[in-house]
């Protein structure tokens, strides 16, 4: 099967080797700016990292402006590199 890459886009190169899935994968990517690959990371990876930054997030809603309220159940916080 040949896959013809897209035209550049953006500026951004277009990817002319590499398997099928990888070039549409990267043209999804430069077109949405967002991709998607399925099964890429280990369902515990997620859980952990969901336990961690609940753990993160309670330490910064309790520090004065630790989270910043955005509206209803939406916050903006940062996590120092030192934390991760």
């Amino acid at each position: 099967m040949s896959v013809t890459p897209q035209p550049d886009i953006n500026g951004l190169p277009a990817l002319e080797t590499g398997d099928p899935a990888t070039i549409r994968a990267y043209d999804v990517l430069v077109r949405d700016g967002i991709s998607a690959v399925p099964d890429a990371l280990r369902r515990d990876w997620g859980v952990q990292l969901a336990e961690d930054f609940a753990v993160l997030f309670a330490e910064a809603r309790s520090r004065p402006d630790g989270a910043v309220n955005r509206g209803t159940n939406r916050f903006y916080f940062t996590v120092h590199r030192t934390k991760t």
